[in-house]
């Protein structure tokens, strides 16, 4: 059911949980404004001064403000177990593989030095010669961006002879 109202603004108004539709009366909102307002600048207020502690708190205690709202928030909530849970799992995922740029390439990595030939990546695809494969370390054509052409490394000497060459050559 809709209403007329004036500037012809045919609105519909709320539904309750078995679909009825109410009828709009706009006089309770217009005598309960300043109240909802007044309301509105003391939650402002109050998160400003939240804020304000939280931050305080945390310069005392040397954590970061985000730690000391989050423990606050859970502390008021009925999420505490939950945000427990979740620091936990946080703190193991950075402990154990935090600093790991990407597990999946370095794994993939650890497999092609092992046996030569890189495994196919994710999806299935080719990584080089067109069957998921790529030939052994040292054989087959080097990188553009290859700063040593190539060269295979053992305990550091080709590393060391190719750089001379390249000092040699670029003075």
């Amino acid at each position: 059911m809709s209403q007329q109202f004036p500037m012809n603004l045919n609105v519909r108004g709320r539904r309750d949980k078995d679909g009825t539709e109410h009828t709009i009366t706009l006089q309770p909102l217009r005598k309960k404004l300043k109240h909802l307002m007044a309301l509105k600048e003391s939650a402002d207020a109050a998160r400003e001064q939240l804020g304000s502690a939280v931050k305080a708190v945390a310069e005392e205690t040397g954590l970061m403000s985000g730690v000391v709202r989050k423990l606050v928030n859970a502390r008021c909530g009925d999420r505490f177990d939950d945000e427990r849970r979740a620091a936990e799992q946080t703190a193991l995922i950075f402990d154990e593989i935090g600093e790991d740029l990407n597990p999946e390439q370095q794994q993939q990595s650890l497999d092609s030095l092992s046996n030569g030939a890189a495994k196919p990546n994710g999806n299935g695809k080719a990584t080089k010669n067109g069957d998921g494969a790529q030939p052994p370390i040292g054989e087959g054509d080097p990188p553009a961006d290859d700063p040593l052409g190539g060269a295979v490394l053992e305990k550091g000497t080709a590393a060391k002879s190719e750089r001379s060459k390249s000092a040699a050559i670029a003075h």
